[in-house]
């Protein structure tokens, strides 16, 4: 039991360490981590997002739209996602 208090108290020193301060937020290891992963799933689901419509934008509309509209289409959708 006390092992696994030492080892619970150590991660959360370490990954709540402050690196430094930009204005008064403290940056730290967990900070920049849950930056990544939410940068790393937003970008997914843009991705995502974007093969959707691509895939729907084609097969609904057949040959009255052509190929480099559907493209942008995809493209503005994915860039919608990720700046929002």
């Amino acid at each position: 039991m006390e092992f696994s208090d030492d080892l619970l108290k150590w991660a959360e020193l370490f990954f709540n360490k402050e690196w430094f301060h930009i204005g008064d937020t403290a940056i730290t290891l967990s900070a920049v981590l849950g930056l990544i992963l939410i940068l790393a799933l937003v970008s997914w689901l843009a991705k995502t997002v974007e093969k959707v419509v691509y895939n729907l934008a084609s097969t609904r509309a057949g040959a009255s739209i052509n190929a480099s509209s559907i493209y942008a289409l995809s493209r503005i959708s994915r860039y919608i996602i990720l700046f929002i």
